[in-house]
């Protein structure tokens, strides 16, 4: 909600509908940083999907521990082809 909100400060006078349709085709996942002591570690990474009152995410990984752990296979198709998908190995 709150990129909908920055939106809708702006001087283009966009319907929340279009601000809506716009953020969930360009934004693809939302990368959750925290604080862990001095570190920073991805607390979580979510895909942004299509919904019918608007974009909402869906939790891809999520920390367990020392590491991320896969939650869910991203429901949208990757953007470069030609890149392999990720597999569980990839985010030990």
């Amino acid at each position: 909600r709150r990129l909908e909100t920055l939106a809708l400060f702006g001087d283009v006078a966009l319907p929340l509908a279009a601000i809506r349709q716009q953020i969930a085709a360009s934004v693809d996942v939302v990368v959750a940083v925290g604080r862990s002591g001095p570190r920073r570690l991805v607390r979580e990474i979510a895909e942004v999907v299509a919904a019918d009152d608007g974009p909402t995410v869906r939790r891809l990984f999520g920390r367990d521990g020392e590491g991320l752990q896969v939650v869910a296979s991203p429901d949208r198709a990757p953007r470069r082809p030609d890149v392999p998908p990720w597999s569980d190995a990839d985010v030990a």
